[in-house]
This record gives C-alpha cells, sequence and structure tokens, in this order.
C-alpha cells in the first residue's frame, strides 16, 4: 500500500516537474527565436509562424500519443482536441472564478475590508493561445466531419 502511493507521488510530482520544464523550455526557445530568427520579422509574422510551430507542436504530440497507445489518429485528435481545448479555456477561467471567490470572503470575513474588485474573464488571446484554440477546434470538427455519417 505504501510503495503504490510513493509511485503515484513521485509520479504527480514528476508530472508537474514535466510541466514546468515544458514552459521554461518553451520560454528560452522563444527568446532564442525572438533574438535570431525573428529579428527583422513585423509583429504579425511572428505571430503567425508562432501559431503554426504551436499547432504543428500539438498535432505532433497527438499522432505520438495515437500511436503509443495503438488507437486511431482521429479518435485521439478528437479526445486531445477537447482536453487541450478544456486546458487552455477552462484552466484560466476557473482561475480566475477563484481569485473573485477568495476575494469576496475575504471581504465578509474580514469586516468589510475592500480587497479589490470582482474581475471579469477575459481571454489572453497570445500566439500560444489562439495557436490551440485554433487546432482544438479544428481537432473537433474533422471527427465530426469524418464520423458524420453514422450520426445520420
Amino acid at each position: 500500500m505504501f510503495e503504490y502511493l510513493l509511485v503515484k507521488a513521485l509520479f504527480t510530482i514528476f508530472l508537474i516537474s514535466l510541466i514546468v520544464l515544458i514552459s521554461v523550455i518553451w520560454t528560452k526557445i522563444e527568446k532564442i527565436m525572438d533574438e535570431t530568427v525573428f529579428k527583422n520579422v513585423s509583429e504579425k509574422t511572428r505571430y503567425i509562424v508562432t501559431m503554426i510551430i504551436v499547432m504543428v507542436g500539438e498535432f505532433v504530440l497527438i499522432v505520438i500519443t495515437s500511436l503509443n497507445w495503438k488507437s486511431s489518429i482521429i479518435d485521439t485528435l478528437f479526445f486531445g482536441s477537447i482536453i487541450l481545448f478544456c486546458c487552455i479555456w477552462l484552466i484560466p477561467y476557473f482561475v480566475n472564478q477563484q481569485q473573485n471567490v477568495a476575494k469576496v470572503m475575504d471581504k465578509h470575513f474580514s469586516g468589510g475590508v475592500d480587497l479589490g474588485e470582482i474581475q471579469v474573464h477575459r481571454a489572453k488571446l497570445s500566439a500560444f493561445n489562439l495557436g490551440s484554440i485554433v487546432f482544438s477546434i479544428v481537432g473537433i470538427i474533422i471527427p465530426i466531419c469524418y464520423y458524420f455519417k453514422y450520426f445520420l
């Protein structure tokens, strides 16, 4: 029993570390590309190229996952796109919602001290987020079109 909990805790720590490592690597790659490749490129072109790189990277990740789990690419694309869309859209939404709840609770239990206004969730459409959202929407539409004949 103890070994199972230890392995589960270590695996969770490994996954969290992997997420942090991916964000650090992405930041380093973005800085290197800004200083070298995108040095004399317009902001719009930089935005579009970054979106394309994100979409290609996500597609490669979907294909690798599909091959690793021996499932069809179209099914993995559908479920991976839903999961990715939830990560890109819902996590920031619920973080904002939790901060608003904390402000209201703190104001209520601290004797009416104003701790700031409630913030409305506004999506930040960086190149990474927009590329992920476009990939997710296309990744949901393609399997629906592919399996459309079964819906009729």
